[in-house]
């Protein structure tokens, strides 16, 4: 669930640009995410180098066409495989066609998140930003145990 605490920091949420003009898809989504706190970026190929280079990026992808998954499939061969696994990408792809081989792996780090198109917009805002905001959650997660041993207490047991 998305509270209002979630939506007073402002995330950054990166889109994949596909083709050299931002679509109507880009407009609607960034209204969309606007209204929980997220900001989207469009960004092209040329560019990807320098945001994979930063920590926990989210980067979104709406995949439509063949000619786009064929370019996409070259870009997440080269550049996201890394970042997914290593954790530095948090990849968003929303597609009518299948999920790539490898994606069980990167099911299973959290860093990788698959929307199936037809959905409407509000719907994959809500996924998106549920994706985000657990992320965020995960990495303020303490991780030690539960209860920190006081001096005292590793003397006794």
């Amino acid at each position: 669930m998305i509270s209002m605490s979630d939506v007073e920091q402002i995330h950054t949420v990166f889109f994949l640009k596909l083709k050299d003009q931002l679509d109507n898809d880009f407009i609607r989504l960034s209204v969309e995410l606007s209204d929980y706190g997220c900001m989207l970026l469009p960004i092209d190929f040329s560019n990807l180098s320098t945001v994979l280079s930063a920590q926990n990026n989210n980067v979104i992808c709406i995949i439509k066409t063949i000619a786009e998954l064929e370019k996409f499939k070259k870009i997440r061969n080269n550049f996201f495989q890394l970042g997914i696994l290593s954790g530095k990408v948090n990849l968003i792809e929303i597609t009518s066609f299948s999920e790539t081989p490898n994606s069980l792996a990167i099911h299973k780090k959290g860093t990788y998140k698959s929307i199936r198109l037809p959905m409407p917009v509000e719907y994959i805002g809500k996924k998106i930003c549920q994706f985000i905001f657990e992320n965020d959650r995960s990495l303020e997660r303490w991780p030690g145990g539960k209860r920190a041993k006081l001096p005292a207490d590793i003397n006794n047991g």
